[in-house]
């Protein structure tokens, strides 16, 4: 898999010249009308900065996360301000960069997360972090 692994709260470089950082993810209890429902969650904030040669398309990127080799869903709890990526339709100029939280459902006890950033879909380059939860 080319890209890069690190821990979260840390940037990985891709050969793409795309940088793609998470920050340290953080827990919260999601509302009542979060989808899927979930006893607990975790966001985690993503900055893309496209340090290529040309715009980059938001809905390009792939994002996965798994927690003991299991995916784990994705929680849109706009009660929270977790909606996605909401701009996915966007591009991203060169030099600049675009942010983003998105938060995931998680088991009730302290899990190690690992979560997967597809830039080019599943072709290409890999930025993967992981952590504690």
């Amino acid at each position: 898999m080319p890209g890069g692994e690190s821990g979260f709260g840390s940037q990985i470089r891709l050969a793409s010249g795309l940088v793609i950082s998470a920050s340290s993810p953080d827990t919260f209890t999601p509302s009542e009308n979060a989808y899927p429902p979930a006893e607990r969650a975790v966001s985690v904030g993503i900055d893309v900065y496209n340090g290529s040669d040309q715009p980059y398309r938001l809905s390009k990127l792939s994002v996965t996360a798994t927690v003991a080799g299991e995916e784990v869903k994705q929680v849109r709890d706009a009660a929270r301000g977790y909606n996605g990526i909401v701009d996915a339709d966007k591009d991203v100029p060169v030099e600049d960069s675009e942010n983003f939280t998105l938060a995931f459902a998680v088991p009730p006890d302290d899990v190690r997360l690992t979560l997967k950033l597809y830039p080019h879909g599943s072709d290409g380059d890999t930025a993967v972090f992981t952590g504690a939860v």
